[in-house]
This record gives C-alpha cells, sequence and structure tokens, in this order.
C-alpha cells in the first residue's frame, strides 16, 4: 500500500471518527478484501478445472476411438490428452495453493478480529474508569459541601435552640 493510500485511510478514518463512531464510512479491512480477492480468484479457478476436466474427457474420448479404429492422428490426441491432464495438475495445485492461503488468510483475519474486539473492551473499560473516577471526585466533592452545608445548617440549628432556651429562662425569671 502507497504512502497516499495510507494517508487517505488515516484522514477518512479519523474523520468518520470525529463525526460519528457509528458511519458506514469506514475503511474496509484489508485482509477482507485480500480474503475475497482470493476467493474471488479460487472460484474463477475451480471453473477453469471444471472447463479443462470436460476438454480433457472430450480429447480421451476421441484419443481412445481413433486408437481404437487405428487413424493416424492417434499419437497428436494423445499428447493433446496428456496436454489436458498437466493443465489440469496445474490448475489443481493452484486452486491447493489458494485455498490453504484462503484458509491462513481467514484464520488470521479471525485472529486479528478478536484481538481488536478485546482492545476495544479494553479502550471502553479504561473509559469508563477514567468517568467514574471523575465522578466519584465530583460525587466526593458535592458530599463534603453537603456535609459542610448540614453541619453549618445544624450549627445555625443549635444556636437558634440556645437563643430560645435563653430567652426562655429569662422571661421565666421575670
Amino acid at each position: 500500500m502507497g504512502l497516499w493510500a495510507k494517508v487517505r485511510r488515516v484522514v477518512q478514518t479519523a474523520v468518520s471518527d470525529l463525526f460519528s463512531e457509528e458511519s458506514d464510512t469506514a475503511v474496509p479491512d484489508q485482509t477482507t478484501v485480500h480474503i475475497q480477492d482470493t476467493q474471488r480468484r479460487l472460484d474463477g479457478l475451480k471453473n477453469d478445472l471444471a472447463l479443462a476436466l470436460a476438454r480433457e474427457q472430450q480429447a480421451e474420448t476421441v484419443w481412445r476411438v481413433a486408437q481404437a479404429q487405428g487413424q493416424p492422428g492417434a499419437a497428436e490426441l494423445e499428447e493433446q490428452h496428456r496436454a489436458f491432464g498437466q493443465t489440469i495438475a496445474a490448475l489443481q495445485a493452484e486452486i491447493d495453493r489458494l485455498q490453504i492461503r484462503l484458509a491462513a488468510l481467514t484464520s488470521q483475519s479471525a485472529h486479528l478480529a478478536a484481538r481488536e474486539d478485546n482492545v476495544t473492551m479494553l479502550e471502553r473499560l479504561h473509559t469508563l474508569q477514567r468517568e467514574l473516577d471523575k465522578t466519584a471526585v465530583t460525587l466526593h466533592h458535592e458530599l463534603a459541601d453537603r456535609e459542610e452545608q448540614i453541619a453549618h445548617r445544624e450549627d445555625i440549628a443549635a444556636a437558634r435552640e440556645e437563643i430560645r432556651s435563653a430567652t426562655r429562662l429569662g422571661h421565666d425569671e421575670l
């Protein structure tokens, strides 16, 4: 991936994250793109293999008929049949190679997705911890302020009670 493609991807991701975390403008995962490309190639090769098998069977039939009838071109037909066989073997080898590669890419993709989910959960946990820490500090301050207010009101209520008691004693003495 070129420098400009990387820069474009980073900018797109940053813009997407800036405006909405739920936006569908996110850049597709390159592993997923590679898996899809490999699957398309594999499907194409399987189609080519089916065509080659049909041609090989047809060439074998033509060759066997020519051989049974003693026709002079039977040797060339046999060579054509063998060429189809070699093509089939090459196609099958490539299909096998791509299936192994596809399995490895799929496994890697699943592993990375699991790791990404884990990191996302840890990031959420850290965010929640920071928010809870801030809330705890704020709550602590609010409770301390409230405690002071209640203590102040209790002092005022006690002072009023003392004034009333003193006033009652003064009235009672008179």
